[in-house]
C-alpha cells in the first residue's frame, strides 16, 4: 500500500513540476531529493490520519489516538497477566470502566473519551483483524469469542480442561465496553451443554467449546 501510494504522489507532483517546467531535465539533484522528502512527509501524513492495522502496548485515547469501535486482542505471548485497563478520564487518575484479562484472545469495544492501556496485548481493529474462531473440528478454546462475527450462534459443550485449578465460563448480552450485561457464569468440572445466541459473547477460562449444532435437538 505505502509503494502504491508513494507511486501515485510522485506522478502527482511529477506531473505538476512537468507542466511547470515542461520537463525534469532541469531539476538538480537537490532538487529531486527535496522532492522525495516532500512525498515521504504527505505519505507519512497520510498514513497516521488512517485507521492503524493495530495498537500495541500502550496507552490510548479514544478517538484520539485511535478509532472507536470493537477490537480483538490478543496476548504478546509472554507475560503472565496480558491485560486491558478501560478508564473513563485519564491515564491514570479516571474512573474505572473495564479491565479485562486477554488470556490468549478477547474482544471489546472502545467508546471516544475513554483512555485504553494495553500491557502485554495487541488491539486490532475488528475488520483488520487475524480471523479468531472455531478450528477445522468445530472446537475453540480459552478465551473471549463474538458470537455471530467469530463463533456461529447455535449449541455448543463446554469441556473443562483437566490440568486447569478451575474451569469457567462467561456469558454477556455483549461484547465488554459500552454497558455490556452478565447473562451467566459457571464453573464447570464435567462436559455440560450451553446454547448461545447471536450477538452475545462468550469467555472461557480454564475450558474450550465444541459446537454441537445450530438448532435445538
Amino acid at each position: 500500500m505505502r509503494r502504491i501510494i508513494c507511486l501515485a504522489l510522485m506522478s502527482l507532483i511529477l506531473l505538476g513540476v512537468a507542466r511547470a517546467e515542461g520537463d525534469l531535465s532541469g531539476l538538480t539533484l537537490s532538487e529531486l531529493y527535496d522532492l522525495r522528502r516532500s512525498v515521504d512527509r504527505r505519505i507519512e501524513e497520510l498514513e497516521n490520519a488512517g485507521v492503524k492495522p493495530h495498537y500495541k502496548s500502550g496507552t490510548y485515547r479514544v478517538g484520539v489516538d485511535m478509532p472507536e469501535g470493537v477490537y480483538v486482542l490478543q496476548d504478546d505471548g509472554a507475560a503472565l497477566f496480558p491485560s486491558v485497563l478501560v478508564r473513563a478520564d485519564g491515564e491514570d487518575g479516571g474512573e474505572v470502566l473495564n479491565y479485562e484479562l486477554v488470556i490468549p484472545t478477547a474482544v471489546m469495544r472502545f467508546m471516544s473519551g475513554s483512555f485504553v492501556t494495553l500491557s502485554d496485548v495487541t488491539a486490532y481493529p475488528f475488520e483488520l483483524a487475524p480471523e479468531v474462531g472455531l478450528d477445522e473440528d468445530g472446537a475453540a478454546f480459552e478465551g473471549g469469542y463474538w458470537v455471530g462475527p467469530q463463533i456461529p450462534a447455535g449449541y455448543y459443550r463446554v469441556v473443562p480442561n483437566e490440568k486447569a485449578p478451575l474451569s469457567s465460563y462467561s456469558v454477556y448480552d455483549d461484547v465488554p465496553g459500552a454497558g455490556a450485561h452478565l447473562l451467566k457464569f459457571e464453573v464447570v468440572d464435567e462436559p455440560i451443554e450451553l446454547a448461545l445466541d447471536r450477538g452475545q459473547y462468550v469467555n472461557m477460562s480454564g475450558c474450550g467449546i465444541q459446537w454441537i449444532q445450530a438448532d435445538a435437538p
